[in-house]
């Protein structure tokens, strides 16, 4: 940042018809509220550094979340594979089951058809 010439303003002010004491309290009231900011004031180094680091930080959260995806991934196919391979066993249950109870109606349809038969033949 370039300093405040308060010697070439005060002359400045002289010039524009300012008596030299008010010249020069003008002067040095400008360089030091100029002077009194300046340290809040971001360089070009420190916006090029924030910059850098902000960047860094964007390219390392894409990682990391590149990595949870990629995890999530896998871990929703292998959830999908367990509940595959459990519909499977439960579908089978459940045919022997429906087998069992078939079986079951045709030997009680088969019983009652043989109780018919020996009630109205002789």
């Amino acid at each position: 940042m370039t300093a405040f010439d308060t010697l070439s303003a005060a002359h400045d002010l002289e010039a524009a018809g300012f008596e030299r004491a008010k010249a020069e309290a003008v002067a040095h009231a400008v360089a030091s509220a100029g002077a009194a900011g300046c340290d809040d004031l971001a360089t070009k180094a420190d916006l090029e550094q924030l910059r850098t680091a902000t960047k860094a930080d964007l390219e390392q959260l894409g990682t990391a979340t590149k990595t949870d995806l990629e995890q999530l991934g896998t871990a929703t196919k292998t959830d999908l594979e367990h509940l595959r391979t459990a519909t499977k066993v439960d579908l089978a249950e459940l045919r022997t089951d429906l087998y069992k109870v078939a079986l079951g109606i045709v030997v009680a349809m088969g019983a009652v058809m043989f109780g018919l038969l020996k009630l109205l033949l002789p």
